[in-house]
Order: C-alpha cells, then structure tokens, then sequence
C-alpha cells in the first residue's frame, strides 16, 4: 500500500517519508502496530524495497520520487483494485471537476494553487484520504468536509481554514494542516478519535486549551510555527498517550521559568517527563527554559537543542526533516546535566560555549560504553576544554567497546586552550590499551578551526585507524608543527584520504616525513602556511597518481613541492589543476613533472612567485597535451629555459594571460588560442612580434605562434580562427598590433578586444584585420595616450585593392573608448553602415576627439541621396561626454536615424554642431548641417510634430 501511496503525490514530486508515515497510521495500513514508531520502521523498510526495485527513486535525505511511468502503473492498479480506488489530479487542475461523481473513491489528492472555489455538500461517503493543496486565500469551511463521513486522514496545504471546518469529521484520525492560515482551532478539541495532528509552519500564536482533550493523540507537531507564543499551562501533561512531540522552530515561544509571572500559565518543560510513552522529542529552547535540577528522560529518538543561537539552522530546512529519524543533541553553555540521560544514544552532539570541562571524555562518561553510536562530533568555543580524550589516568579495560568507533564527522573550532585532541597513555601500555580506547575506523570528514594552542592532531597509535577518512580541513591553527607526530611508526595508511585543505596555519615546516600512502588523494590546498619548506617528501609523492588539483598560495618560505632526488618514481598522471601564488621562494615547478608526462593538466596559474624562474621544462613541451589555460602573472624572473623558449605548443590551448613577467624571453604558443592576454609588460624595451606559421605551415602538425617581445604583435601571415578574446594591457612599449601587408585567413571567432594603458600604440586595427572579424562583438580601447586611429586608415599601409572593400563588423554590439588623449575621429563614416548590431557606443574624456563619424574624400559610396540617411537599428545607448574639442558626430549633410533609442547623453560638448532629436516614436536623430541663421533652426525645430529637439551644443540626458 505505501507504493500505491506514493501515487497521492504529483509527477515529479519529492516524497516526504514522514508523511507516508503518518497516512500509514491514519489509514491503519499496519493493524496491530502499537506504536507510530513502528509503523515508521515498517514504512522504510518498504521504502528500500520499493527502492532496490528500481519503482521508487533517492532524492535527497529522507525523501523519494516515482518515475511518471511507475506513477501511472500505480494508479493504473489503483483503478482496478475495488477495495482502495485513486483518484489524483496534479497542479495543472484549475476547477473542481463538477460532473465527476466522487462516491466509489477512496483517496483523493489535488495538489493546486489554482482552484479559487471548493465545491459544497460533496458526496464522499467512501472518502477515507484527502490530500489537497491551494490558496491562504480560499477558505476551507465545514460545507465542503459535511458529505466525507468516512474520512480518516486528511492534509491540507496552504489553505484558510475556518473554525467550524471539521466539526463532522468525528473519524479523523490524522490531521495534517501545513502552511495554513488557522482562524479559530478550538474545535479541534472534539476530534477524539484524533491520533496525529500537525500544524507545521502554519501560523498558530496559541495552542488552544480544547487541544488538551485529544485523549487519544499519539503525535503532535508543531514545528516552524514561528508565530506559536505559548503553549498553556499543564496542556502536554494532558496529552497522556503522546508518543512524539515536534517543537523545533518555533522561535518565540515561551516556556514558565522561575520568574514567570503565575499569570501568564505557560507550559513548562517539566511537563515532558510526565508521559510514560514518549519516545521521540525535537524541541529548541534557551538555557533559562531548562528548570533546575531538569533531566531529559530517556528517549528513542531526538533532536534536542539548548542554548544555541537558533536563527543559525533556520531557512536550510536541515533539521526539521531528520528529526523523527535522528539522535542529536546541540548544547550551549554548561546545562549538561539535563541531556546525560540522553549521551549513550546520540548520534550527533554539538558542544558551544561548555564552561569548566577539561575534555569530552571521561569528564562525560557514562559507564563503560562512551559514545558508542556517535557519527557527528561538534566543539566550538569550549575555552576550557584540553583535549577530546583523555586516558593516560584511566585502568585498561581489554574488554571496552571502543570510544567514537562510529564517529564520521569530527569538527572543533575556537577552542583556545585545546592541546591535543587525543591524550593517550604513555608508550608502555601501548600493547595493552590505547589502541582498544580510541578507534577513528569510521572517522570520514575533520574540520578543524582556530586552536592556536593544538601542536599537532592525531597520535600515530590514532592515525593507524583512519582507513576510512576523506577529507581534512584545518585553518587558523597558529602552533600547528604536525598533523601527525614523527615516531618510529613508519607506515600509515590514509588510503581514502580524498581531500586536504590547510589554512593560515603558520609553524607547519614541512610535510609528513615518514610515508603516508595516499592512494586516493584528489585535491590539495594550502593557503597561508608561512614556514612550509617543502609539501610532499618523495615517499610520500610517489603515492599521488589520483590526484587532481594542487593549490598553494602565501607559503612564503616554500623553496620546493617535493624535494629533488636521483631516484623518483612520482607520476602525477592524473594532476589537472595547478595554482601557485605568493610563494616567494619558490623557484622551479620542475619536481611535479620529473620527467613524467602530465597528460591531464588543463589549468596552469601562477601569480605573484618574485623568484620564481621555471615552470616546466622544454622537454615536457609534448608531456602537457591537455593543457587548456594557462596564467603567468607577476614573475619578475620567469624566463625559459634550454634555448630561452618557454614552450607551450599545445593544441588544447584556449586561454593565455602574461601580465608581469618583465623577464620573459620567446615563447611559443598554439595558434588555436581562445583567449590571449598580455598585460604589464613594461620592462620589455625590444622590438616586438608575434609569429606564427605561414599559411599551411606546420609544426609537429601544430599550428603555433611566437612571442618574441612587446614592440609589435601579429607580423606575418596567420591563421588565429580559434581565438576569442584578446586583452592588451600596460604594455608601454607596444606600438602596433596588426601590421600590413598580411595574408589573415581569418579572425573569425574573435568576439571580444580590449586595449587599455598601451601608450604609444597608434592604432588599434589594421584595416586588413578590421575587414576579417565577422563575430566581434565588444570592442574597449581605454587610455591609450597616443592612439590616433581605431581603424587604420587605407593607403597608408593596406595592400592594393584593400581600400576599395567597405568594413563591416556584422556582430559588433558594443563600443567603448575613454582617455584616448590624441584620438580625433572614430571611424570612417563608411564604417556606420556595416554596424547592423551596434547596441552601445560610449565616447569620455577623449580631449581632442573633433568627430565620431568622419568623412574622407575617398568614401563616397554610391550616389549622395543614398548617402544622405544612415541608420544604426539596434543603437539603444548613446553617450558622448568630457569631449570639449567635438564638432560633429555625422558629416554635414548626413542623417544618423537610432529607432531603438534608450538612452542619449551628451555633456561637456560645448562645440558641437550636430543637432540631437527624438521623434514621436521614439527614434533617435542625429542631423549635422552647413552653419545657417538662428532664425532658420527656430524655424526647423518648429516643424517637428510632438518631437524633441534639443539646442545645437546643450546638454543632454534622455532616456525612453
């Protein structure tokens, strides 16, 4: 029957175990079950049933989803079983279905914010389940329940619900209002068949008195009613058959303290110690709540948390959905006492803020078996607390259970007197005890943070059980020597160990010297660790053929990865990722290759090594096939190596940036680049090229190119058709960037160009190059002080024929220049014809710009007529400002027509002749005319119905 259940929710829909749970109850799916408990173990176990046999599918903790196919299977079944008949409508329904007879169903689900009316005096006498989800806006009224005599579990979502609703329901024996807005629930109290009754994240203020009279009721849930204020006195003592009790998430409600005014008639927690059947808890509350000398009874299941800061776990839905399921407990300050009772079964325990306990064990023991089920162990800010474990004072027991054997998660932050986590006896007993007091065999995840006291973490004795750990996370751990301490122990095995992540832990020297086999390790990063010399010893690196990413960044005194020998048998074949950054002493990343292929590295990024010299060298230039991006940024010394090449003739390369590498000799590169950044270049004083291949060459069935230096780029014949993105930033010396006469095949991928702080470049783009850039789309030129052209101009050093061929940039949408000092026009007015998709073009603080748009003697195009309108369809923003030399922004006698205007600004122009304009339909115009009277522009602007002008050189600022 749970599968036929699970057909209630709509496609696609993930399940709530909970809820199945509880509709089994109501329904009595599992007769002679005595106890809600029960029949959730009943419940999972057809739950992995149903789930190994491929008809339910996981997703996510506690929850399952069925397959559209497997949904309509079951209800197929459903339909032909006499004894329980579905019916199911999902969110698409918007009206109740008015000539469908609802008489032979026994279960009815609409799940809709869409119906805006339910029916009255429905016929339902076989009714047993309704699930129904709506509108707070739509009231649920007891004219809609009067014709379900039958009914036993009803749950509402998101629904008004009126105080008469269920009064002739007398055979609910479930209840599940969730979302709802309750007017008046008092009448609930006459529901005494009532079993389970929740009103989770509905907006209750008071629990009324009549809710005590539920004589029957073995489930009350009142989780994330964050309005609820109060519970009144002695109603859950009332509640005699309660079995569970959900009060987490409720943020503001009140609980009788010793200074509660007698008045007020609050419920008071010792009121829970009164059931003898209450086995599951879940509840939130501050340390005054807990009364003196209160002990929690014992329990089955909990989720118990004192003294924490509760906004903390709301809005991540975490815990409200383990909590039938789970054993955990979150306590601050020092009220352990109250949950001792509750120690040997916990599952997961949070400690913050504990005052006066030295360590976790013995000061909490609890007879001989300690924690045995604890999987999830949390410290923080326990100023006193020492060590974890403490057994150098404690009798040898051979026969004890050992401590934290179950432990997955360990994380202690800001214990600042914490020393080690583990004091074990001394090396004598070693035989007899330790090992049987503390086992981490299950220990997967340790997060350690801000104990500047703690020297080093696990004893070798300790270590030697961690089989099964996969991830380790330390930051902020001043005195940290080691992880684990050098004995005579010489191997130990870390063989799942997946993960390590170090930070700011400044007195770690150097890595494990003894050898650590860690088969499985995957990702490294170390981060702020300033005595690291060195981070891997050759034992241990030849253990590292799974690893994948390695990050070292601020390890000042870093000299090398792993240390050079004669002999290594170190593959780091499937190393994918390498970042350095701040290591300044760092002089070679020559060690992670060893001579070895690194066939699977795709990401190079170094940054800011001031001595470092190498990377890789020339003969691992066929040893790198994968590598895709490569980052070389604030080198100083960086330079090649055998031949003074830094070889990088790779065809997986899509992503080059040097910025700051003053030292760098030629290079070589793949001509199949995507993205190319050369930034900061400013010691380089040679003459410069970029060369790659003629057109057909070859090398090593390469195409490549070179960089020799910073003077000019891009001198000969080439094909870049790969290349997307080009960045040219602080090169001082750059000159020219595209030089004719060229044979380009192509550019025809470059999308984005962005020059900025090249001071004697002259021009951007040849107009070779200009004419072979089909899928350019944003082009930024930004203080360029003696830029003079963007587009050189043709005949000064075009090849024959070149000036007779218009330039279109089909795709260019976006245009910006700023701080171009020398530049005095933009383009060539012929250029504004092949700018179809032109969306943006901004022009700041460009002192001596005269026009944007210029006209040449050489440009007429076709006769004049045709000449005269010139439209760019797609200009939405247009801003001309700081251009105090700008005459026009089109030739005289020319019409610029902007029929998707947005924005104009133009300020600071105050020589400009160009008349600005927007018609009635909101198109924009740009008109520059011979000089003629004041009279006659009165007399124009006059003529313009419902349009705007604005007079010739003011300040504009307009949008649609």
């Amino acid at each position: 029957m749970c599968f036929l259940l699970c057909s209630l929710f709509p496609e696609d829909y993930e399940i709530y175990v909970e809820e199945l749970v509880r509709y089994a109850w109501g329904l009595e799916l599992y007769k002679g079950m005595g106890s809600i408990e029960a029949v959730r173990s009943e419940v999972l176990a057809a739950m992995d049933i149903l789930r190994n046999s491929c008809l339910l599918l996981n997703c996510g903790e506690r929850h399952v989803k069925m397959h559209d196919l497997v949904r309509d299977f079951a209800l197929w079944i459903a339909s032909n079983r006499t004894e329980f008949s579905f019916m199911i409508k999902s969110e698409v329904v918007e009206l109740w279905p008015k000539d469908e007879s609802f008489e032979p169903y026994k279960a009815v689900s609409f799940k809709t914010s869409r119906i805006v009316e339910l029916p009255k005096g429905l016929l339902c006498p076989n009714l047993k389940i309704l699930v129904l989800g709506g509108d707070k806006k739509m009231t649920t009224s007891s004219e809609f329940f009067e014709g379900m005599t039958a009914l036993k579990v009803c749950a509402l979502n998101s629904r008004l619900i009126s105080p008469d609703a269920f009064q002739f329901q007398t055979n609910l024996t479930t209840l599940h209002l969730e979302s709802c807005k309750l007017l008046d629930i008092s009448v609930l109290g006459q529901l005494k068949k009532l079993e389970v009754l929740s009103f989770s994240c509905s907006d209750i203020k008071e629990l009324p008195e009549e809710i005590g009279d539920l004589d029957n009721l073995k489930l009350l849930d009142l989780s994330y009613c964050e309005e609820l204020q109060r519970i009144p006195s002695q109603l859950i003592r009332r509640l005699s058959k309660l079995e569970e009790l959900y009060l987490h998430g409720c943020q503001l409600l009140k609980w009788a303290t010793e200074s509660t005014v007698r008045e007020e008639r609050f419920a008071s927690l010792s009121e829970l110690n009164s059931f003898s059947n209450l086995i599951v808890l879940s509840l939130e509350v501050s340390s005054e709540d807990i009364p003196r000398d209160f002990v929690f009874c014992k329990l089955q299941r909990f989720y118990v948390c004192v003294g924490f800061d509760f906004s903390d776990f709301y809005g991540l839905k975490m815990d409200s959905e383990i909590c039938p399921f789970s054993r955990s407990l979150k306590i601050g300050g020092s009220i352990i006492e109250a949950c001792k009772q509750l120690f040997k079964d916990t599952e997961s325990l949070n400690l913050k803020d504990m005052v006066g306990y030295p360590n976790l064990v013995p000061s909490l023991e609890s007879g001989q078996v300690v924690f045995s089920k604890l999987t999830s162990l949390g410290i923080e800010s326990c100023e006193h607390m020492k060590c974890l474990i403490d057994t150098t004072k404690q009798q040898v027991l051979t026969n004890a259970i050992p401590i934290l054997q179950s432990l997955e998660r360990l994380e202690v932050k800001s214990c600042d007197e914490m020393q080690v986590l583990f004091q074990i006896a001394e090396l004598r007993s070693i035989q007899q005890g330790p090992r049987r007091h503390v086992s981490l065999q299950s220990l997967k995840v340790v997060t350690i943070h801000n104990c500047n006291k703690l020297r080093h973490l696990f004893p070798t004795y300790v270590a030697d059980s961690l089989g099964q750990l996969e991830a380790l996370n330390i930051s902020s751990c001043l005195e940290l020597e080691e992880i684990i301490p050098k004995t005579e122990v010489s191997n130990i095995n870390l063989q799942s160990l997946r993960e390590v992540h170090i930070a700011e832990s400044t007195s770690i020297q150097q890595g494990p010297s003894y050898h650590v086999s860690l088969q499985s390790l995957k990702v490294v990063m170390i981060y702020n660790c300033d005595k690291l010399r060195y981070l891997f010893p050759t034992s241990v690196a030849e253990s590292l053929g799974q690893l994948e990413v390695l990050d070292i960044s601020e390890c000042l005194e870093l000299e090398e990865i792993i240390p050079k020998t004669e002999v290594s048998n170190i593959n780091l074949q499937s190393l994918r990722e390498v970042q350095v950054s701040g290591c300044s002493k760092l002089t070679s990343l020559s060690s992670l290759s060893h001579g070895q292929i690194l066939e699977n590295l795709r990401t190079l990024h170094i940054w800011n090594c001031s001595r470092l010299e190498y990377t890789f060298p020339i003969s691992m230039a066929e040893g790198l096939p994968q590598l895709n991006e490569v980052r070389l940024q604030r080198l100083p010394e960086l330079k090649g190596r055998d031949g003074n090449d830094i070889v990088l003739t790779l065809p997986s390369l899509q992503d080059l940036c040097v910025d700051d590498c003053p030292q760098l000799t030629p290079f070589i590169i793949s001509a199949k680049i995507q993205v190319l950044q050369f930034l900061d270049m400013r010691e380089r004083k040679q003459s410069c090229n970029l060369i790659v291949p003629k057109l057909g060459q070859k090398l090593s069935n390469m195409e490549y190119l070179t960089i020799i230096n910073f003077e000019e780029l891009f001198d000969g014949g080439y094909n870049l058709s790969s290349l997307k993105e080009l960045i040219l930033g602080d090169l001082p010396e750059l000159r020219v960037a595209w030089k004719d006469p060229i044979q380009v095949v192509n550019f025809q991928n470059l999308t984005d160009l962005n020059v900025y702080r090249c001071g004697r470049l002259r021009y951007i783009l040849s107009p070779t190059i200009a004419r072979n850039l089909p899928q350019l789309s944003s082009l930024w030129v930004n203080e360029c002080e003696e830029l003079e052209q963007i587009i050189e101009k043709d005949g000064q050093t075009s090849s024959e024929g070149h000036h007779l061929q218009p330039i279109w940039l089909p795709n260019l949408t976006e245009i910006r220049i700023y701080k171009c000092e020398n530049l005095k026009s933009l383009f060539p007015k012929s250029v504004a014809y092949g700018l179809p998709k032109l969306q943006s073009l901004t022009v700041r603080n460009v002192s001596k710009l005269e026009q944007v748009f210029e006209q040449s003697g050489d440009e007429a195009n076709g006769s004049e007529e045709k000449e005269k309108v010139i439209q760019l369809p797609q200009l939405g923003t247009l801003g001309l400002e700081k251009l105090p030399n700008l005459v026009s922004f089109s030739p005289v006698g020319y019409h610029f027509v902007f029929p998707s205007l947005q924005s104009l600004s133009v300020t600071g122009c105050p020589n400009i002749t160009t008349s600005f304009s927007v018609d009635s339909e909101q198109s924009g115009h740009a008109k520059t005319e011979a000089i003629r009277s004041i009279d006659e522009n009165i007399v124009e602007e006059s003529t313009g119905a419902q349009q705007t002008t604005w007079p010739i050189g003011s300040a504009i600022e307009w949008w649609s």
